[in-house]
C-alpha cells in the first residue's frame, strides 16, 4: 500500500520471476464517507489507500492511494528503461543502463520484513532517493531513446 511495494519492490520480485500481484482497492466505504458516525467502517487495511467522492461528481484521492499511484509511476520507468535497453545497438549505453539496473536491483533487499520494521533507517526510502533515482532512470531512458532514433535516422 505504498510507492516502494507498488514499485520498486515490485520491479524486483517481477526479476525474481513473480508475475503478478494483487493488493489494493479503489475505493471501500460505507455509508457517508466523510461522516464518520455514518455506516460501518471498512475492515480493509488498506482503507486510506482508497479515493472518495467529492463534490461535482470528482473524486477525492488520499495521500497513501497517490503513494501507490507514484510506485506504479516508478515501475512504468523502471520497465521502460528494461525496455529501451533490450533495443539499443550502442554497446557503451547499455552497459551504462545495465548498470543502474544492477545497482538499484543491490539497493532493494528481497526480505520485505525488512522494510516493515520503523526502526530500521537504513531500509526506509525517503523521498529523495526516490526523486533522484526517478531523475536518473529518466535520464537514462531520454539518452537510449535518442541512440535508437539516431540508429534508425542513420539506417544502421
Amino acid at each position: 500500500k505504498d510507492r516502494f511495494s507498488n514499485g520498486y519492490y515490485y520491479w524486483k520480485m517481477s526479476r525474481l520471476g513473480l508475475q503478478c500481484k494483487m493488493e489494493w482497492i479503489y475505493a471501500d466505504y460505507r455509508g457517508f464517507p466523510h461522516n464518520t458516525f455514518d455506516g460501518r467502517g471498512s475492515r480493509s487495511s488498506i482503507l486510506d489507500a482508497a479515493i472518495y467522492p467529492g463534490e461535482d461528481d470528482t473524486i477525492l484521492s488520499t495521500i497513501p492511494y497517490e503513494r501507490m499511484r507514484q510506485g506504479l509511476d516508478d515501475l512504468a520507468y523502471l520497465n521502460t528503461l528494461q525496455y529501451m535497453l533490450e533495443n539499443t545497438a550502442s554497446n557503451q549505453l547499455r552497459s551504462e543502463a545495465e548498470a543502474l539496473l544492477t545497482r538499484i536491483d543491490q539497493m532493494i533487499d528481497d526480505d520485505f520484513s525488512k522494510y516493515q520494521s520503523p526502526e530500521v533507517d537504513e531500509y526506509r526510502w525517503n523521498d529523495m532517493r526516490y526523486d533522484t533515482l526517478r531523475h536518473e532512470i529518466s535520464t537514462m531512458i531520454l539518452k537510449l531513446r535518442h541512440a535508437v532514433e539516431s540508429h534508425r535516422n542513420r539506417g544502421d
